[in-house]
């Protein structure tokens, strides 16, 4: 069984998550850590952490999380993806910059799946940011489904 653990803001995380949980070979728990009651970790094989990405930086709530639990990720196939408007250049050195060694070296594999942007779920103020920064004035995704089935081959691969 595996457990994904996301955090969004706007919802572009649990599209992954979902992808994730329908091309992944086991069975699977999604869990919303902003809303949803996480269950025990000793009840699941494999674990995966999702996060955007809001200038540079993500969910503490997923930081922590990560943090707190390494001596059970470690013990378990563990991985990391995020949804993020970046270059994968840039989008890698998120991980590195939020998570410490100890949990980037604890993954199995890291995954960058490309972003989505839902103005209809922005406040004004992130619209008008977002417009200025994309220079689009509709919703777009930019989610790469090869990424993710990379993702998974790696994760899955013993």
């Amino acid at each position: 069984m595996t457990l994904i653990i996301y955090a969004t803001k706007h919802g572009a995380v649990t599209s992954c998550a979902e992808i994730l949980s329908e091309r992944l070979a086991d069975d699977c728990t999604i869990i919303n850590i902003k809303k949803d009651k996480i269950p025990s970790l000793d009840d699941f094989d494999s674990v995966i952490l999702g996060f955007s990405v809001h200038a540079g930086s993500i969910s503490n709530q997923i930081k922590k999380f990560a943090e707190d639990h390494i001596s059970k990720l470690k013990n378990k196939r563990f991985g990391l993806f995020c949804s993020c408007l970046s270059e994968e250049d840039q989008a890698i050195s998120y991980f590195h910059k939020n998570f410490s060694t100890n949990v980037i070296k604890a993954t199995k594999t890291i995954g960058i799946f490309g972003g989505k942007i839902l103005f209809e779920e922005m406040n004004f103020v992130e619209r008008f940011l977002m417009k200025r920064i994309t220079k689009k004035d509709t919703s777009f995704s930019t989610l790469n489904h090869e990424n993710i089935a990379e993702f998974i081959r790696l994760f899955e691969q013993d």
